[in-house]
């Protein structure tokens, strides 16, 4: 057996000690040693050269990946735990760490830290109104009852907030500005990302300025609940969510303007852009495991190497549970995008396969094979997921998701022109008229695929 295909085994132990760790909900903290030693053993099963030895460090791993998943969820939860009592009244001091949350219902979440730390060390939760609007980085002075995250239904909302480092959540408290946000380059990209939402708001109508935007910054709060649902029952929430495919797309057009022809300068500039764009998208766990993806390719790409598809696969996933390991569980775009890339990577070529073997099908032209094997092979990949989640497979985005998917390119084009003229009223005027077609048949073509069979 090859030392990749072990490290993959390796890695998927490391998965199932952090589901069980997640699971079980010991709060002692485990020795850091058991995190370091298995990182030690993958080093050296990599820079050993001798087979015989690379073969042995591999194998070595796979019953400490148990250990080491195991020990990672406790020393992150040691380290983000607080303890409080319910209806405690909290006064003091809050930065705002995070992108305020503007939801349709007019509310606003506002996630903050305390600034002098008392029974709070960590981020709080508050629920607030839309109006007054507050920015990323002010300081506030809050006063209001703090509380544990109360589970809803069948979610375990607590641990989708503590994933997030979130330990307390506070509803409806007194608040003042104290301080406005100083400049900063993630102020300056959040300040962006809102410029582009008051264009598309100005241009557009809705439901379609906030579908654009969800396309373009995976801004999906402000979308109607009917659209939402829609979305999810043909399985294209993936279009109002800056994932991989879309990062790809977004570096492709990134590329194609900068005058850049070294192996080298694409490479810093790859970086850069995809940080840049995770910042710029807040940070989702489908748009970091893309950009990691894009990165680690790249540099592989530099140094001449060809990544295996299970490296791709795995090894963006396994730095995202090291960095945070609750996600594996309390985070369901974590788990959507790892199994729909995986699905498309390792199913595809199946689907492909079996297409050349269809009478009839066969012949049709990859422009149209090509969409419908991929959009099958994430389906069948996430519809078990999916139904677990929400209750449905959405088994007609096989349909809807080819007849729509070809013009995700086009408008974010479109949505990216139109911001960049904003500054020409006659001019986006004239460009968001074709623009809004688009969305608008977008959006119809998802909406007769729900009413027709979402609930498959």
């Amino acid at each position: 057996m090859q030392r990749t295909t072990i490290t993959l085994i390796s890695l998927i132990f490391f998965a199932t000690g952090i589901w069980f760790g997640t699971s079980t909900n010991h709060s002692y903290l485990v020795s850091k040693a058991a995190l370091w030693i298995y990182f030690f053993v993958l080093v050296l099963s990599s820079i050993f050269t001798h087979h015989s030895l690379k073969i042995t460090c591999a194998w070595l791993s796979v019953p400490l990946a148990l250990w080491a998943g195991w020990s990672d969820v406790q020393i992150w939860r040691a380290a983000t735990i607080d303890s409080f009592s319910d209806y405690d009244t909290f006064t003091g001091a809050v930065h705002i760490i995070d992108l305020p949350d503007e939801r349709s219902d007019y509310s606003t979440f506002l996630t903050v830290v305390p600034i002098q730390p008392a029974a709070i060390h960590h981020a709080i939760l508050i629920k607030t109104n839309r109006y007054p609007e507050y920015s990323y980085g002010d300081t506030l002075w809050v006063k209001g009852t703090i509380k544990h995250p109360a589970a809803v239904e069948d979610f375990d909302y607590p641990l989708f907030l503590q994933q997030r480092g979130i330990t307390a959540t506070m509803s409806n408290p007194q608040i003042h500005l104290d301080k406005v946000a100083p400049p900063s380059i993630r102020s300056f990209l959040f300040s962006l990302r809102a410029d582009v939402e008051k264009v598309n708001d100005h241009y557009l109508h809705e439901p379609e300025a906030s579908f654009l935007n969800g396309i373009l910054i995976g801004n999906e709060h402000a979308i109607p609940t009917t659209i939402q649902n829609d979305l999810s029952s043909t399985s294209t929430t993936h279009l109002i969510v800056v994932g991989g495919a879309k990062l790809s797309i977004f570096l492709a057009l990134c590329l194609g303007l900068l005058p850049i022809s070294k192996r080298g300068g694409k490479c810093i500039a790859i970086i850069i852009l995809a940080v840049t764009i995770s910042l710029l998208t807040d940070g989702s766990a489908g748009v970091v495991r893309g950009a990691l993806v894009a990165v680690f390719s790249t540099i592989l790409s530099w140094q001449e190497r060809i990544p295996t598809t299970s490296s791709l696969v795995a090894l963006p996933a396994a730095a995202m549970l090291v960095a945070n390991p609750l996600m594996l569980k309390a985070d369901a775009g974590f788990q959507i995008s790892c199994l729909a890339y995986a699905g498309l990577v390792f199913l595809t070529p199946l689907f492909l396969h079996i297409t050349k073997t269809v009478p009839y099908v066969k012949d049709w032209p990859n422009y149209i094979l090509h969409p419908a094997a991929e959009n099958s092979a994430i389906t069948l990949a996430i519809g078990p997921l999916s139904y677990h989640l929400f209750g449905q497979t959405g088994a007609m985005g096989i349909v809807v998701n080819p007849a729509v998917f070809w013009l995700l390119g086009t408008l974010m084009v479109g949505g990216i022109c139109l911001f960049a003229i904003s500054w020409w009223p006659q001019a986006s005027f004239l460009l968001s008229l074709p623009l809004w077609v688009m969305l608008h048949e977008v959006l119809s073509i998802i909406h007769w695929g729900a009413l027709l069979g979402g609930k498959l």
